[in-house]
């Protein structure tokens, strides 16, 4: 008899396994804007009771991104990350002094930031997360992208993530071992292919057995960042390029990542939850934090049930 319910077991839908995915939560970078992808943690937390170290297989995030995919990998309370961006933002961004000297320097402090993740982190290494993280930076001193996990167990995890957050203009590069690291924005602000990349080249997973959540930071709805007109102006310097060359060089990958993701996983694997703002919010700007928040509580409601299939509740 029990051979025969073995072989028949299978054959009945309620005797059926439910098939197990490898799940990727990918967060982006975005400086202050990382409290929409908080926001929206927040909520699935609150409805969902997720725990994400357990529930994701892999959580990969980019500077600010960075920051959330740390805390979550150690277990750190989400409600205290949200926490985080609300009440530690003017810490974060302390800047630099304005005498003539400062057109030499980054905008912002380093050790502001520094002085709070090891507040929070403590002397952690890669080793001590509690499942697969990735955390891409640039390595300028040998010009390549370069990935934060697990194998680099002697790293301190407040350096890994010090290294993804330098954004070029906002805080100053970060030396580990014998290279200077910035911000993985440059070449991965959407963090979801490389993840998608190490899951299927090498762990060998087949994508229907994939399911990946990116979360976005925002999209302006312009198309671009410069007029046509601007082609007249003579003074395509530094102060032209001041502040928009960072969001372009986000930006434009950014956007580049997520549709070739799209194209590789189709809706039943795949969920990007993100907005569009009528203007460019940049990476520093406080006042938005309560309109980030917004944003981020109607991006879930709106994709309660698409959220709910993806973590398969």
């Amino acid at each position: 008899m029990t051979g025969f319910l073995k072989k028949i077991k299978n054959k009945i839908p309620i005797f059926k396994k439910k098939k197990k995915f490898f799940k990727i939560l990918s967060i982006d970078g975005g400086g202050i804007k990382g409290i929409f992808p908080v926001t929206i943690l927040n909520k699935i937390k609150e409805n969902f009771d997720t725990v994400f170290f357990k529930d994701f297989d892999l959580i990969a995030g980019t500077s600010t991104g960075a920051i959330i995919a740390a805390a979550l990998a150690v277990d750190y309370s989400v409600e205290d990350i949200a926490n985080l961006y609300e009440t530690k933002g003017k810490q974060v961004f302390e800047k630099n002094d304005l005498s003539l000297k400062s057109i030499y320097k980054s905008r912002y402090k380093t050790s502001s930031l520094k002085s709070l993740l090891r507040e929070k982190l403590g002397d952690m290494k890669m080793s001590d997360v509690k499942c697969k993280i990735m955390i891409p930076a640039t390595d300028i001193t040998n010009g390549k992208g370069f990935v934060f996990t697990q194998k680099n167990n002697a790293i301190s995890l407040v350096d890994a993530v010090l290294a993804s957050t330098a954004a070029p203009l906002y805080f100053n590069p970060i030396k580990i071992h014998e290279s200077l690291f910035v911000d993985g924005g440059v070449w991965a602000n959407n963090p979801s292919l490389i993840a998608l990349m190490e899951v299927v080249g090498k762990l060998n997973i087949p994508v229907e057995n994939i399911k990946l959540v990116s979360l976005g930071t925002g999209d302006s709805q312009k198309t671009g960042f410069f007029d046509i007109k601007d082609e007249e102006d003579a003074n395509w310097g530094l102060i032209k390029w001041n502040e928009k060359i960072i969001d372009l060089l986000l930006s434009v990958p950014t956007r580049s990542i997520h549709k070739i993701v799209e194209g590789i996983l189709d809706d039943e694997h795949y969920l990007r939850l993100d907005f569009k703002s009528e203007k460019e919010i940049l990476l520093d700007d406080l006042s938005k934090v309560s309109t980030l928040k917004e944003y981020a509580v109607n991006e879930f409601e709106s994709k309660r049930d698409l959220i709910t299939r993806m973590l398969d509740i």
